[in-house]
C-alpha cells in the first residue's frame, strides 16, 4: 500500500505527498515494512523450526536474528591520514535496508536452519546452564539458551571473519548469492525457467507430492527478489528490471490457485 501510494501514476499527486512531507515518511513506511522481510524469515524459520523440535522457539528466533545482524553487510566505516590515504577500516558501520530485504533471503534461510539445528542440538542433548526446580520457566529457558546462543554466535563470526580474509564480497550473502542465487536467477528468472517450473510441479502433483512446497523452497526467493528490485525501481522511478516475479506467478501462472479450481469453482 504504502508503495502504492509513493508510486501513484499521477505526478500531481506525488508532488503534493512531496510538499506537505507525506512522501518521505511513506517511503520509509515502505523500507519499514518490505524492506525488512530477510530479517523477519530469519526469525520465523528458527522460531517455527525449533518448535517442530519441541525447543523454545524465540529463544531460536533471537539467537538467529542476532545471527544475522552480525553477517548483514554493512556500510564500511574508514579511517584516514590527514594525506587521504586509508590507514583502518573499522569493524561495524551502519546496516542499509538492502542488505534487509529479500537481497539477503538465501543468507537469512541459511542463518535460521543452522542456528535452529544448534539450539536442538545442544538442547535435546543437555548441554545447558541448568537452574534448580524452584526456578520460574522463563528464567530457566533463558539460562538454556547461553550455551547454544554463545556458540552460534562465535560460530558465524568465525565465518565472518574468514569471509573477510578470504576476501570475500558480500560475506556470507554473496558467497551465497554466487553458488545458490546465480544459478536459480538464470533458470526462475526466464520464461522457459518458469515453464519448467509449472512443470515440475506439476508432476510432484501427480505423484501425489505436494509441488508448491518442493519448489517454492527453492525459486519463491529468486522471484521475491525479483519483485523487491522491481518495487525500488518503481519508487526510483525507473523502468522495471524483471517480468517474472512473484505476483507474475500468482496472478498469470497459478491464477485462482493450483490446477486453476477457480475455473472448476465457477463451473
Amino acid at each position: 500500500l504504502f508503495l502504492i501510494l509513493i508510486s501513484w501514476p499521477q505526478e500531481d499527486f506525488t508532488n503534493w505527498l512531496n510538499s506537505v512531507g507525506l512522501l518521505s515518511i511513506l517511503t520509509t513506511m515502505n523500507q519499514s515494512t518490505v524492506a525488512i522481510i530477510s530479517l523477519v524469515a530469519c526469525f520465523g524459520i528458527a522460531y517455527r523450526l525449533s518448535e517442530g523440535y519441541g525447543t523454545d522457539g524465540p529463544s531460536a528466533g533471537i539467537i538467529a536474528l542476532s545471527s544475522f545482524v552480525l553477517m548483514a553487510p554493512r556500510f564500511s566505516s574508514m579511517v584516514y591520514d590527514k594525506n587521504g590515504e586509508q590507514v583502518k577500516q573499522l569493524f561495524g558501520g551502519a546496516i542499509p535496508f538492502s542488505s534487509l530485504n529479500a537481497s539477503s533471503l538465501f543468507m537469512a534461510i541459511t542463518i535460521g536452519l543452522v542456528t535452529a539445528e544448534i539450539y536442538r542440538m545442544f538442547i535435546q542433548r543437555g548441554i545447558t546452564i541448568k537452574m534448580p526446580s524452584g526456578v520460574p520457566d522463563v528464567v530457566s529457558k533463558s539460562f538454556s539458551a547461553l550455551l547454544p546462543g554463545f556458540t552460534t554466535f562465535v560460530l558465524w563470526a568465525l565465518v565472518l571473519k574468514g569471509l573477510e580474509a578470504a576476501g570475500v564480497a558480500g560475506g556470507l550473502n554473496g558467497l551465497l548469492g554466487a553458488i545458490v542465487g546465480t544459478p536459480l536467477k538464470l533458470i526462475a528468472g526466464t520464461l522457459p525457467g518458469m515453464i519448467l517450473c509449472v512443470i515440475v510441479n506439476s508432476f510432484f502433483w501427480f505423484c501425489g507430492v505436494n509441488g508448491g512446497q518442493v519448489l517454492n523452497a527453492f525459486v519463491d526467493p529468486v522471484w521475491l527478489q525479483f519483485t523487491t528490485e522491481n518495487q525500488e525501481a518503481v519508487a526510483a522511478g525507473q523502468t522495471l528490471q524483471h517480468i517474472i516475479t512473484l505476483p507474475f506467478k500468482d496472478l498469470f501462472v497459478f491464477i485462482g490457485g493450483g490446477g486453476a479450481t477457480i475455473g472448476l469453482a465457477i463451473c
